[in-house]
């Protein structure tokens, strides 16, 4: 009895334990797109106007050569920030 009793008190700690880790972990993406979205309103403001039409990557001569799939939350336009 008191064997399944620290079994059940155990799994309780460990999954407060990951939902404090995926809160975390969400919340540290949102700041990092932030900044991100940040930086790249700055570069569109030091962009000369001609150039302003274009998008990020054209103007950085980026191409993307991925096949569509990320291990990231960042969007890939926005990467170059990281």
């Amino acid at each position: 009895m008191m064997a399944e009793k620290d079994l059940a008190k155990s799994r309780a700690e460990v999954a407060h334990e990951i939902r404090l880790a995926r809160e975390a972990e969400a919340s540290m993406d949102m700041h990092v797109n932030k900044a991100v979205e940040k930086a790249a309103q700055h570069d569109a403001k030091l962009a000369p106007d001609n150039n302003r039409g274009q998008s990020i990557d054209a103007k950085n001569g980026i191409t993307d050569h991925s096949d569509g799939k990320s291990s990231s939350n960042i969007p890939s336009h926005l990467s170059k920030y990281m």
